[in-house]
């Protein structure tokens, strides 16, 4: 069973290399990189990128590709649309055509925010930016194909390939600043690349033995936390005591950010169907955030 990595450049596409990179059952592709050993595929340039597909001859095709930057996406409409649904469209429509089963990653960012209650994959997706509007398309584009597909929504995600991720943003923050400011209104589940890893390995079993049905399905860790109690937890963490005392974290409110695109409140995600499809129980958020913590304060000076 060949399998195509999309988009292997990101934080997530990364971890997908180093660990399958052996495997000659492998091929990651990206359009930027050119420190790793990929081919050259660009999801928003089909004619080349079914060229290339053509000569691999996957059986599965894993998409890493997407536009990140919610704010952004607001003035760069073009742009985040190109890659987050037109993108995906013909990638999709090229799966059904060739017997390809296609798992693509999309985002909490599909549901309002609205409420209290965990979103089911079946509620009502109303997204309340444009970066969650484009990923909405991209989903609807797949089940539209009609190719064999598995979307997995995902939620606050970081890892260790990202460059980026709001974590080491953060600690970023606290070395130069004393007082720092986190919302306490937007809650959710931080989301470790190698839970993704692990989950991507039990969807590739079933498909292997054919023993999956096509669907949507949310993926992140047990449990909730709002951005300012997550912050509190990685900065206490992640310093010493001593420089963590000296830390003020405040409380604000989503709406006093004067953010250029609006943000969901409410990402609570269940994991019911994940979790029974594949019938694992995933850890709370705690478990794999101290995993990463531990691995990047053994490659900080400040532990």
């Amino acid at each position: 069973m060949k399998i195509c990595i999309i988009g292997s450049s990101g934080q997530l596409g990364l971890h997908l290399y180093n660990t399958f990179k052996k495997n000659k059952k492998f091929f990651f592709l990206s359009s930027t990189s050119k420190k790793y050993p990929f081919l050259k595929g660009d999801i928003t340039k089909t004619k080349q990128l079914n060229l290339l597909l053509d000569k691999i001859a996957p059986s599965v095709i894993i998409n890493c590709s997407a536009y990140t930057n919610v704010d952004k996406a607001e003035t760069q409409k073009k742009k985040a649309s190109v890659i987050n649904f037109k993108g995906v469209k013909k990638l999709s429509e090229y799966c059904y055509k060739n017997y390809i089963t296609l798992i693509h990653f999309s985002t909490d960012y599909v549901y309002s925010g609205e409420g209290n209650l965990s979103w089911l994959e079946s509620s009502k997706c109303n997204p309340v930016n444009y970066y969650g509007y484009s990923k909405l398309k991209g989903e609807k584009s797949i089940i539209k194909s009609k190719c064999k597909y598995i979307i997995l929504r995902l939620s606050w995600l970081y890892g260790k390939y990202g460059k980026k991720n709001f974590i080491l943003k953060l600690i970023k923050l606290a070395k130069t600043k004393n007082k720092l400011y986190m919302v306490s209104d937007q809650y959710g589940s931080p989301t470790n690349t190698l839970l993704v890893i692990l989950v991507l390995k039990n969807i590739l079993k079933k498909i292997k033995n054919n023993e999956f049905k096509s669907g949507v399905f949310n993926l992140c860790p047990s449990r909730v936390v709002n951005r300012y109690e997550l912050s509190k937890y990685i900065l206490s963490s992640f310093f010493k005591k001593d420089f963590y005392k000296k830390l003020q974290l405040n409380k604000i409110k989503t709406k006093d950010l004067n953010l250029v695109a609006l943000r969901p409140l409410n990402s609570k995600m269940s994991i019911n169907k994940i979790s029974k499809f594949l019938n694992i129980k995933i850890k709370d958020w705690k478990y794999y955030l101290n995993d990463y913590i531990n691995l990047i304060k053994g490659k900080s000076d400040d532990k």
